[in-house]
């Protein structure tokens, strides 16, 4: 009987712009080979490292930078998201998550750190600097005549205002209040005037449960049926995300890839290698 041999699966991360290939044991562990790590890059003094969480783990991308920091490489290294960044903050009873992943990345004495679209102060992190997705992914939709100049651009908090209040003129803003218990929406309100017949671009970070952008669109169809553009930076795969899609006056969704790698008719990612160096 002729056994069929089992295929060993592979997958790639992008070192210095070019594609490691990389392979995992029968346990599941990562596979690390001098030959495959070293390839394109033994005459780097630095090199660049791309992460992205559906690649790696966190855990398996230190691993990666210790081994180069072996190699008296220095590293730049680049997140598509930054992990364990919701605890960014004490209160009281949830670990401060940030402050433990700042502490390890500190520890590896990164020559330069770029966090794309963080949730969060950036303040812990060494030589650190960021990246907007929502900034680039606008850019994108303006080139294209999708979002317009004179749209009314949709915080959906205060937070939101702060970061993104450059790319237009005229806003309206949400205002929510959370129960300190549960952390749901107790009460969420609009500021601001909405003109009738002007294009409204729906602004935040990142969508996890879709919760805040469920609260902004219910409020908003007090004052408007008109359809609106969500622009955000991380779009989660999860099953609540997916009542965004089904709602009538979503007219569509634009985000990065950093979390969900596949879109459909009325949800479009944008590559973040294409975002971040236009492949």
């Amino acid at each position: 009987m002729k056994v069929r041999k089992r295929q060993k699966k592979r997958f790639f991360m992008f070192i210095n712009g070019q594609k490691l290939v990389l392979g995992r044991y029968s346990s599941g562990e990562l596979k690390l080979l001098h030959e495959v790590m070293l390839k394109n890059v033994q005459d780097n003094e630095v090199i660049e490292i791309l992460y992205n969480k559906d690649i790696v783990t966190f855990f398996e991308l230190l691993l990666i930078i210790k081994y180069y920091k072996k190699q008296n490489k220095k590293i730049n290294l680049t997140l598509t998201y930054l992990p364990y960044q919701r605890m960014d903050h004490n209160n009281g009873y949830e670990v401060e998550t940030l402050k433990l992943v700042a502490d390890l990345l500190n520890e590896l004495n990164l020559n330069k750190l770029t966090i794309c679209e963080p949730h969060c102060p950036i303040t812990y992190f060494n030589n650190a600097n960021s990246v907007s997705f929502v900034d680039l992914i606008f850019k994108k939709l303006q080139k294209n005549n999708i979002t317009k100049e004179n749209s009314i651009l949709f915080f959906t908090d205060n937070g939101a205002r702060r970061r993104y209040e450059h790319l237009g003129n005229h806003f309206i803003t949400g205002e929510k209040v959370r129960e300190k218990e549960t952390g749901l929406i107790s009460s969420y309100n609009l500021v601001g005037k909405i003109e009738k017949h002007k294009q409204i671009v729906l602004i935040d970070d990142i969508i996890s449960t879709g919760d805040t952008m469920i609260c902004a669109l219910d409020e908003l169809l007090k004052h408007t049926n008109q359809e609106v553009i969500i622009v955000c930076g991380h779009f989660e795969k999860n099953k609540y995300n997916k009542r965004l899609l089904t709602l009538k006056n979503v007219k569509h969704i634009y985000a990065s890839s950093s979390l969900t790698k596949r879109g459909n008719k009325k949800l479009t990612l944008f590559k973040v290698r294409e975002l971040l160096y236009g492949k």
